[in-house]
């Protein structure tokens, strides 16, 4: 959800950086289920080699 669609910006939302995510995927790591759902993280993990280096 974006702050065009949600009007509780400083309360009730999180801001997710795409590089942190990346590098949790590269490293193997488990992100938060607030950044990234298991079961997508999962499907990520199982296409072996997905960012260029």
């Amino acid at each position: 959800m974006t702050d065009k669609h949600c009007a509780h910006y400083e309360t009730h939302r999180v801001e997710i950086s795409g590089t942190i995510i990346r590098k949790y995927i590269s490293d193997g790591y488990i992100p938060d289920e607030i950044m990234l759902r298991k079961e997508i993280f999962d499907a990520i993990l199982s296409c072996g080699q997905v960012f260029i280096p």
